[in-house]
């Protein structure tokens, strides 16, 4: 058996970065994606917080989710448009 031991380079992209970009806008649609299928979840005869838990709280999650991923973007471009 041959076991190979590489040195492995960490790669960390600076948040200005056009992967990093890409990055924030797939999960602000992921995250607004499940919001709307949570919604369709909801069960709409009985909306109390006993019967649809999971939905309210994977809703809130994904819209902090959504808000941080506007927010980061909204700070990169007035960084990007500071140094300029």
């Amino acid at each position: 058996m041959i076991i190979s031991f590489v040195e492995h380079k960490k790669v960390v992209y600076p948040p200005n970065h056009p992967l990093m970009r890409k990055l924030r806008k797939l999960l602000l649609a992921a995250a607004s994606l499940i919001i709307l299928l949570e919604l369709f979840l909801l069960n709409y005869k009985d909306l109390s917080w006993a019967e649809n838990q999971n939905n309210y709280t994977v809703i809130l999650a994904m819209l902090f989710t959504a808000a941080a991923m506007v927010i980061t973007d909204r700070a990169e471009q007035k960084r990007k448009n500071k140094k300029r």
